[in-house]
């Protein structure tokens, strides 16, 4: 094992730990079997470890994401402010770890991609993302334990959870601008909720892959630049804040609608079923402007 010492090319360990109050150069990337932890600034390329749940990387500064991170199962934890210097991914279900292992991430900027996979079991847990610096794009491939984006997320492409698999509680606590924001392609989706101001110049997708629990358009607002569709909802659907769709609006869930804002406005057609039936549904929608549409209503 290496502590506190330079890495030599060619050199074989089984662990890294270095700490140092300036930056730590790997450009050329680590492979180890076991953990690594850095303390300080961290100029890597890519970081991987191959010995299951124990191969955990942790770096405790600021990380220039210049390359993937990698584990077969060990948690991945960086706890300084990231660059994406290059489009990066942070996965930890190498070696074929399915369950993977959580991903709690510090704020990150750079016009790059983002992609991080968790696996079945782990959670991924951020800061904002792109605030300060837009986002290429983000996709989280999996997080079954769940999904916390605990700032503002800010791309200026697509935004995609779940693209690999089921997902946990789904949380965007902050603000949240992209092109298009897809949630559950992949897989299920536990719960939904976003806060915040949601922003997009083009649609917002939910479900797809599977079932869809809860949604909670919790935010101020809500605004979709062309169309909202919800698939295989198994919850509630329901707003706080204002909701405007400048295209058509699809829901479709045997829980209840609740969209009642007085400042609704959806611009298109707006279509409510529940094609898993089992059962009546409560609908509430409110529009200021716009012309709600309803397939054919057979009363009890």
């Amino acid at each position: 094992n290496l502590t506190g010492a330079a890495i030599a090319a060619g050199d074989s360990v089984a662990s890294v730990d270095l700490s140092t109050t300036g930056t730590i150069t790997a450009t050329a990337g680590v492979v180890t079997s076991g953990a690594q932890t850095y303390t300080g600034t961290l100029n890597a390329g890519a970081l991987t470890t191959t010995g299951g749940a124990g191969g955990t990387i942790t770096s405790n500064g600021a990380t220039p994401l210049n390359a993937g991170i990698t584990t077969s199962g060990g948690a991945e934890q960086i706890t300084g402010a990231n660059t994406l210097a290059a489009g990066a991914g942070i996965n930890t279900t190498a070696g074929g770890a399915a369950a993977g292992a959580n991903i709690p991430l510090a704020a990150v900027d750079g016009t790059q991609a983002l992609t991080l996979t968790a696996g079945t079991a782990g959670t991924v847990t951020t800061g904002a993302l792109g605030a300060g610096t837009q986002l290429a794009s983000l996709d989280v491939v999996s997080a079954g334990g769940g999904l916390t984006l605990g700032g503002a997320i800010d791309a200026a492409g697509d935004v995609d959870i779940g693209t690999g698999g089921n997902l946990g509680a789904v949380v965007l606590t902050g603000n949240t601008d992209a092109a298009n924001i897809s949630v559950g392609s992949g897989g299920s989706v536990a719960s939904l909720s976003f806060g915040g101001l949601t922003t997009t110049t083009g649609g917002i997708t939910i479900g797809g892959g599977g079932a869809v629990g809860n949604i909670d358009l919790a935010g101020t607002q809500t605004s979709v630049g062309t169309n909202l569709s919800v698939a295989g909802g198994t919850g509630n659907i329901t707003s706080t804040g204002r909701v405007q769709i400048a295209g058509t609006t699809s829901l479709d869930t045997s829980g209840n609608i609740n969209l009642n804002n007085a400042l609704n406005n959806f611009g298109g057609a707006v279509t409510v079923q529940n094609s898993a039936g089992g059962g009546d549904i409560n609908v509430q929608l409110r529009d200021n402007a716009g012309t709600i549409t309803m397939p054919a209503i057979t009363a009890a």
